[in-house]
């Protein structure tokens, strides 16, 4: 048995650890309001790095030949591929569920034949910008148009379209 494969399989599971960082990093920004879960998330990995790198130095300084360093080698490598199959899994999972959240958004603001933005999407907008004026003390103007016959075009359309 070759004495350097389970070091090597040790440090094969932490770079699949460390491979698992950035995408949990991604994961923190997503998900602002939920901060402190992804802080956490990111202390586990490196306890678990911390923990990586100390195996990894007592198998480079003792001599075991019994063949437990195998098992410890390959049981580090499955810890690692297991995390970073996690943290990726996890990151795709929350990334459709932002865009589907996105694109839910949008289509809940905007008119579905024109793409123009509805009514409760003024509200919110003229809420914001009202607020945003009273605090800096500046004044606030609206313009209304009115287009002739526009829900009559608009109505003919859409029943075209269905």
């Amino acid at each position: 048995m070759t004495p350097h494969l389970p070091p090597l399989l040790v440090a094969l599971g932490a770079l699949l650890i460390l491979a698992a960082l950035p995408t949990a990093c991604r994961l923190r920004q997503w998900t602002e309001h939920q901060r402190g879960l992804w802080h956490g998330l990111l202390a586990l990995l490196s306890v678990f790095l911390a923990g990586y790198m100390a195996l990894l130095w007592v198998m480079l300084h003792a001599n075991h030949e019994d063949g437990t360093d195998y098992v410890a080698g390959v049981i580090f490598l499955g810890g690692g591929a297991f995390v970073w199959l996690t943290v990726a899994f996890t990151s795709r999972a929350l990334a459709h569920h932002i865009e589907a959240g996105a694109r839910l958004r949008a289509e809940a603001l905007h008119d579905p034949l024109t793409g123009l933005p509805n009514r409760l999407l003024f509200n919110e907008r003229f809420q914001h910008d009202l607020l945003m004026a009273r605090r800096a003390g500046n004044p606030v103007a609206v313009m209304l148009l009115d287009l002739n016959r526009f829900k009559e075009i608009k109505d003919r359309k859409s029943t075209r379209l269905n």
